[in-house]
């Protein structure tokens, strides 16, 4: 009787992940990133946000900083890893 338990559209996946007893959610548990410790970079991003605006702005760091976190997890290297040059 899964369809009594999500009649409402009340479907609820278990916080560990998996689906809710209809098997209609799946939640896949997943790490967040670090933020940005490149200021550079996340002042740059925001001030893009803000259309030139003040990248100092809370708000469009906190943008940035979603936006160098999605790209970080789809594999973006924002920045070379410790010890390697950066390209002149």
């Amino acid at each position: 009787m899964a369809e009594d338990l999500c009649a409402r559209g009340d479907h609820v996946a278990p916080a560990e992940g998996g689906s809710c007893p209809c098997g209609m959610v799946t939640r896949v548990p997943a790490a967040r990133p670090a933020p940005s410790e490149d200021d550079a970079l996340r002042e740059l991003v925001a001030r893009s946000l803000g259309e030139g605006g003040d990248g100092d702005d809370p708000d469009l760091r906190r943008q940035a900083d979603r936006v160098l976190d999605a790209l970080t997890e789809a594999g973006l290297l924002l920045a070379p890893p410790a010890g390697e040059e950066q390209p002149a």
